[in-house]
C-alpha cells in the first residue's frame, strides 16, 4: 500500500509540474501572439504612412475606391508628431527647424534671405530636383497655384515628390539665389507669389 501512495504522490507532483509548464508555454504563446499583432499593426501603419506621403491627394486610392481621400492633414500630423522637419545646418551643426520667407529682392530674379537659406513660401509638392557639385535646381508647385523654380542652390534638403510646408528649408545657397515664380503660365513677382 505504501508503494501505491508513493506512486500517487509522484503522479500528482508530475501533474502539477506539467500544469506549471503548460501555463508557462501558454504565457509565452500569448506574448508571442501580442507581439505579432503589434508588429502587424505597425507594419500596416508604416505602409499606409508611406503611401500617404507619396500620394498626398490619394489619386490611386480614390480611383480604385471611387472616394475623395486627401492625406494632407494626416501627413502634417505625422510630421508634427515625429518632428521630421528638422534639418541640419551645415555651417555650425545646429538644428534649424524653420526659417523666414522674407526674401530681399536683389533684382533680375535674384533674392537673399537670412542665413542663406532657400525657404518654402507655402505648402506644396516638390516636382523636380536636379543638379550636382553644389549647383542644384528645385521646382516646387505650391498649393496657391504658384510654381517656383529655385536655381543656384549649393545644398538641397528635399527630393522629388516630397511634400513641403510653409517655411520649410528647401536648401541653401552661397550669396544669392535665383527664383522664378510662375502663376497661370505667367511670370509673377515675389509679392504676387506670396499673396493669396
Amino acid at each position: 500500500m505504501d508503494n501505491i501512495t508513493k506512486i500517487k504522490k509522484s503522479l500528482k507532483r508530475r501533474h502539477v509540474e506539467l500544469k506549471d509548464e503548460a501555463l508557462k508555454i501558454n504565457k509565452r504563446s500569448n506574448l508571442y501572439k501580442i507581439c505579432m499583432l503589434f508588429m502587424t499593426v505597425y507594419a500596416l501603419f508604416v505602409g499606409f504612412a508611406i503611401y500617404a506621403k507619396n500620394d498626398v491627394n490619394g489619386i490611386y486610392l480614390n480611383s480604385v475606391l471611387k472616394t475623395n481621400f486627401n492625406f494632407k492633414e494626416f501627413n502634417e500630423t505625422i510630421n508634427d508628431f515625429l518632428d521630421l522637419r528638422i534639418i541640419k545646418d551645415k555651417n555650425n551643426g545646429d538644428m534649424v527647424v524653420s526659417g523666414s520667407t522674407n526674401y530681399i529682392d536683389l533684382g533680375n530674379d535674384y533674392y537673399m534671405s537670412d542665413g542663406n537659406l532657400a525657404i518654402s513660401l507655402d505648402d506644396g509638392v516638390v516636382s523636380y530636383v536636379n543638379g550636382k557639385d553644389d549647383s542644384y535646381m528645385v521646382i516646387i508647385e505650391y498649393d496657391n497655384g504658384v510654381m517656383a523654380t529655385y536655381y543656384d542652390l549649393v545644398e538641397v534638403n528635399v527630393f522629388s515628390n516630397d511634400r513641403v510646408y510653409s517655411n520649410d528649408i528647401i536648401g541653401s545657397y552661397n550669396e544669392k539665389v535665383r527664383i522664378i515664380f510662375i502663376k497661370n503660365d505667367m511670370k509673377v513677382s515675389y509679392e504676387d507669389a506670396i499673396s493669396n
